[in-house]
């Protein structure tokens, strides 16, 4: 997670995504209205996504004893939201 102008960069885990945003897992908090970058690789897929999201919800999720960030994408490129569209497919599947 990449926050433009506080040349802040973080290291997190995705804890659960959609095809409208992601929930994050960092040890830093953000407050809701934050823009952030965000860079992940999806498995089974090639090189790495980059989106714009703004944070919605942030909370200490004291089971993972992270604060846990619920982003919104802002600004995601056609080929990044398809990539995640068959994600969500394949585990679905996977699940059924």
């Amino acid at each position: 997670m990449i926050v433009p102008g506080a040349e802040l960069v973080m290291d997190g885990q995705a804890v659960d995504i959609s095809g409208g945003g992601v929930r994050v897992a960092t040890k830093r908090d953000l407050p809701a209205g934050q823009n952030v970058m965000l860079r992940f690789s999806l498995p089974e897929s090639d090189g790495e996504v980059l989106v714009r999201a703004r944070v919605v919800l942030s909370f200490f999720d004291a089971a993972r004893q992270a604060y846990a960030h619920g982003t919104a994408f802002t600004q995601i490129a056609r080929e990044a939201q398809e990539a995640i569209g068959s994600f969500i497919d394949a585990a679905e599947q996977a699940e059924s």
